[in-house]
C-alpha cells in the first residue's frame, strides 16, 4: 500500500509558511473541539427554552448571541467538512 504521509520542506520559504498554517490550523481544531466540550456543560437545558446565558457570561457575548455561537461551534465540530462552517464561525465572530 503506498503511503499518503505528504512531508512538507521547511527549508523552503512556502513550506515554512505551509508547515506553519497547518501546525496552527491543528491547534486551532484542538482549541475549538476544547471550548465546545466546555460549552457543552454551560447549557441550561433543563429549561425552556434552554438558557445560554452562562456561555454569554463566561466568553463576554451579548444577550442572546450564546445559543448562536454554541450552534456554529457545534456545527463546526460535528460536520466531517467543517470548511465552510468554520468560514462561518469566523465571519460571525471576526
Amino acid at each position: 500500500m503506498a503511503t499518503t504521509y505528504i512531508p512538507i520542506s521547511t527549508g523552503q520559504r512556502l513550506g515554512a509558511r505551509l508547515r506553519s498554517a497547518v501546525d496552527q490550523a491543528g491547534s486551532a481544531w484542538g482549541q475549538l473541539q476544547a471550548l465546545y466540550a466546555v460549552m457543552g456543560t454551560m447549557v441550561d437545558s433543563a429549561a425552556s427554552p434552554p438558557s445560554y446565558a452562562l456561555i454569554e457570561t463566561q466568553f463576554g457575548l451579548q444577550a442572546g448571541q450564546g445559543a448562536t455561537l454554541y450552534t456554529l461551534l457545534q456545527t463546526v465540530i460535528q460536520t466531517g467538512d467543517a470548511s465552510a462552517a468554520l468560514a462561518e464561525l469566523l465571519t460571525q465572530c471576526g
